[in-house]
């Protein structure tokens, strides 16, 4: 179910790109969404104590968009997921943040688990003004105050 919650935001968040007009079509699109392709990143545990809850969070979450591609993606675009282990450390998955963000230059951060990590890369959202979506984390640092990323 969470999987489902998962991918059903990030199509959400592509169709209202795929709705905007050319006069309206910013240059970040541009950068994190192709007529092929819609890139996004995650910085989880792969590896470490935590390993196991990061690595079947990811499996789950690329089952289904494995299913979405097969199916045609998203308006004909193909989700692509990059990935980097951050051993459940927070300045790790801040510097992954950090690449996935300038270097990667994804359109949208998913599949993040726990808090102590996700509640590190808010300043860097904020910033960025890129969404997250999918964490693994019942924290209310993410809910209060309100932040719409």
């Amino acid at each position: 179910m969470k999987k489902c919650v998962i991918l059903w935001v990030l199509a959400l968040m592509v169709l209202a790109c795929g709705n905007t007009n050319e006069s309206q079509t910013s240059a970040t699109q541009l950068l994190w969404i192709t007529d092929e392709e819609i890139l996004v990143g995650s910085s989880l545990a792969l590896g470490g104590h935590a390993g196991y809850l990061g690595t079947q969070t990811l499996h789950g979450a690329l089952a289904y968009i494995q299913h979405v591609n097969q199916q045609g993606g998203i308006y004909g675009r193909r989700i692509k997921v990059v990935a980097y282990d951050d051993g459940y450390d927070p300045p790790r998955c801040v510097t992954n943040t950090q690449k996935l963000i300038v270097q990667d230059k994804v359109f949208a951060l998913f599949c993040y688990v726990g808090t102590p990590t996700t509640v590190k890369i808010l300043p860097l959202v904020e910033e960025a003004r890129i969404p997250v979506v999918g964490m693994f984390t019942g924290a209310n640092a993410l809910r209060e105050p309100l932040n719409r990323y």
